[in-house]
């Protein structure tokens, strides 16, 4: 049978809520009330270690309280990840961080889904992907690699890999271009990067920033960027939806602070503002041009969404490439 709610049983649910409504503004009106801990899950000089401390101080003066940066490196970011879930959601403790390497489809142990797990806050930074090759190859356009690849043996040509992710960035590539290759896999940028010098590489794809000094010099080129604009420092560079790989357009590391879940909204739009706030001084955003960042500053519904159309990209890739997450 339904039963309508009683007017004595709705006054008590109210008598109860009032109260928590009551502290959660009077967070909110008092945030912050000590030091911010952003927890950073990757070593201290990596890329998100340096734009985190270059945004900190701009932060702190809309604030009115220290950001203090606490690094929490392992399990490719989870430790960081799982403090700040795990702390109290008040504000204080946030984590700055791309909440897409964890994702399900990518790892299987550790696996954070930021929508279900975090509270968005705002995106501070998009750095979009730039598919490189080798100086060596006499190639300098996607449909002269292509068709080079075709006169030669099949695979002859390599693909530098050091992360799943970038397997499957390729992997969508070569389904949009046909480009054929061999996946070989690498410790990590820096040894990449000598490889490609030499030509014991043949194309890779990741960030600009890391490679900056080897593109400007003409001694690795890019065929095309991804992202959601060009870099101001690769104005004639096509983008990947001009030479007809428009899957990855949208694709990029959206760099971003989360909150744990049940952080006030009237919290979370304080730091918003902050981050805001931040990534439009003028030190900020010439650090952001040369190493490759596009500055953003989202609401976090606009993190959210960004964080969305991620998510279904890995997904549907994995899904393609028919990968199964190992670890």
């Amino acid at each position: 049978m339904k039963r309508n709610l009683s007017w004595r049983t709705f006054l008590g649910l109210a008598g109860m809520l009032v109260p928590l409504l009551f502290v959660a503004y009077a967070q909110a009106q008092t945030f912050p009330t000590k030091p911010i801990r952003v927890l950073i899950g990757f070593p201290a000089g990596s890329s998100l270690d340096i734009v985190g401390r270059a945004l900190a101080p701009h932060m702190q003066k809309e604030l009115g309280q220290p950001i203090v940066i606490e690094i929490r490196t392992g399990a490719a970011g989870y430790l960081a990840f799982n403090a700040t879930m795990n702390a109290e959601p008040d504000g204080h403790t946030i984590t700055y961080a791309w909440p897409v390497g964890l994702l399900p489809s990518l790892v299987k142990a550790n696996a954070i889904d930021a929508r279900r797990d975090l509270a968005p806050i705002s995106d501070a930074l998009s750095s979009p992907y730039v598919f490189m090759t080798s100086a060596t190859l006499p190639v300098r356009s996607v449909q002269e690699l292509v068709a080079y690849a075709k006169t030669k043996p099949a695979n002859t040509l390599n693909f530098a890999s050091s992360a799943t992710p970038l397997e499957l960035m390729m992997y969508v590539a070569k389904n949009a271009t046909g480009l054929t290759y061999t996946v070989v896999n690498y410790q990590g940028g820096p040894v990449i990067m000598p490889a490609l010098l030499n030509g014991e590489a043949s194309m890779h794809i990741n960030n600009f920033g890391p490679f900056s000094g080897q593109i400007e010099a003409g001694k690795i080129r890019v065929l095309f960027q991804t992202g959601h604009q060009k870099l101001a420092l690769l104005p004639d560079v096509p983008s990947a939806t001009d030479v007809g790989i428009k899957d990855l357009q949208g694709i990029a590391s959206d760099l971003g602070y989360w909150a744990p879940r049940g952080t006030p909204r009237a919290v979370i739009d304080k730091i918003q503002r902050a981050v805001a706030y931040a990534v439009k001084q003028p030190d900020v955003l010439e650090m952001f041009r040369k190493q490759g960042y596009v500055a953003v500053g989202s609401t976090p519904e606009e993190q959210l969404r960004q964080y969305d159309a991620s998510f279904k990209f890995w997904a549907d890739a994995a899904r393609a490439a028919n990968f199964v997450p190992q670890q």
